[in-house]
């Protein structure tokens, strides 16, 4: 299930935009039982930029109990869930070009608890033809 709407609009061009994003899986076939992400876009907030976007948004995917327990029974450690809060920067550069930096931070990575929090940064580029 995914869901936005605009919750403010202004005069400016700055928009305030939110959106929800849910999913439940069978846990007896799919690793994951459950996600739930949500988060803010606000476009137009820096002076002479209107298309500009900031966002940031939290993601969450939790493990199924048949996952956990055939990971127990394996002698493998895991967690019960993923979270990862995200930061990101739309720029339209011109008529056919974005950037949009982004930022991650992850907890838990992968649900192993071996493996360390991790910060990821990422670059994505749009060419519109």
């Amino acid at each position: 299930m995914i869901g936005d709407a605009v919750v403010y609009k202004g005069a400016d061009g700055r928009d305030l935009r939110v959106f929800g994003q849910a999913g439940i899986g069978d846990s007896r076939v799919d690793r994951f039982g459950w996600y739930a992400g949500g988060g803010v876009d606000i476009a137009g907030v820096i002076p002479g930029r209107p298309n500009d976007e900031v966002g940031i948004a939290l993601a969450m995917a939790r493990n199924g109990g048949h996952f956990i327990a055939s990971q127990t029974a394996a002698g493998q450690p895991v967690g019960r869930a993923e979270t990862t809060v995200e930061l990101a920067y739309l720029a339209q550069v011109t008529s056919w070009l974005h950037v949009q930096p982004d930022l991650q931070y992850v907890f838990k990575p992968n649900t192993d608890p071996r493996v360390p929090n991790a910060l990821v940064g990422l670059l994505r580029v749009e060419l519109a033809f």
